[in-house]
């Protein structure tokens, strides 16, 4: 049975154009600053399976922060999860929903992942990390899983529910945090709609640079990027939007 479902949105085209003037710099042991958010993100983004601790990287939002919160890397103890800015007029959408402003959807590049997918990795709205124009920025990641990854920063007026990035398209939405699956409609190229199960997971960050070992190198950015996404038959994507009281999902 399906519940609360109130909202589809396809697309039909969507473009963003920005300036960047960055680098994303190797800091070396598995550490990779962003020098415009002035943050570090762990090179590997499905650390949680490396290190043993989730099988495969899927986990709910209770279990990646407890995770995070507990990280040592490097001699770093002051890891996190990314967060959302909310609202942010960036995004495709921005909706107000039982007492919230929600932001979501394309585009949105006030969260550290849109920004992350966008403007470091140069995805583009609606494509996955095969669209990606900056494959020197990728190639410093290892372990990129092209599914959802949760956000630290919880809806504001429902907390038992948290904001994701799909790192698949580029899709900012939420879920309900004790869930380690994330379930998106999308249209086929038959013109039906099925959901799409995608595990929702962990990538770490901290705030601030580290210490610069030997040899560590930096990946500038493009003065100018411009990142255009445009849907085909079989490409289109419909997001489900469900009201803040319960996600819409298959039984």
């Amino acid at each position: 049975m399906m519940k609360a479902l109130s909202k589809f949105a396809v697309l039909a085209g969507c473009s963003i154009a920005f300036n960047a003037s960055a680098a994303l710099i190797d800091r070396g042991n598995g550490l990779i600053y962003d020098d415009v958010l002035d943050v570090t993100w762990l090179a590997d983004a499905n650390y949680a399976r490396t290190s043993g601790f989730s099988a495969d990287g899927r986990m709910s939002w209770n279990a990646a922060t407890e995770w995070v919160e507990n990280l040592s890397y490097q001699g770093y103890a002051d890891w996190r999860l990314p967060r959302t800015l909310q609202p942010d007029p960036s995004c495709e959408f921005n909706d107000a929903l039982g007492g919230m402003n929600l932001s979501y959807g394309f585009g949105c590049l006030g969260s550290e992942l849109g920004h992350m997918f966008h403007v470091n990795l140069g995805g583009q709205p609606g494509g996955g990390l095969d669209s990606a124009t900056n494959a020197d920025a990728l190639a410093l990641l290892v372990n990129v899983v092209p599914a959802a990854y949760w956000s630290s920063t919880v809806l504001e007026a429902y907390q038992d529910y948290a904001w994701l990035f799909l790192l698949w398209n580029g899709d900012q939405d939420y879920n309900a945090v004790e869930e380690s699956e994330h379930w998106y409609l999308a249209l086929q190229p038959d013109g039906s709609y099925d959901y799409l199960d995608f595990g929702l997971f962990a990538w770490a960050v901290r705030d601030g640079d580290v210490t610069t070992p030997p040899g560590g190198g930096s990946v500038p950015l493009p003065s100018s990027l411009l990142l255009l996404g445009s849907a085909v038959a079989g490409l289109m994507t419909c997001r489900r939007r469900s009201s803040a009281v319960a996600l819409s999902r298959p039984a």
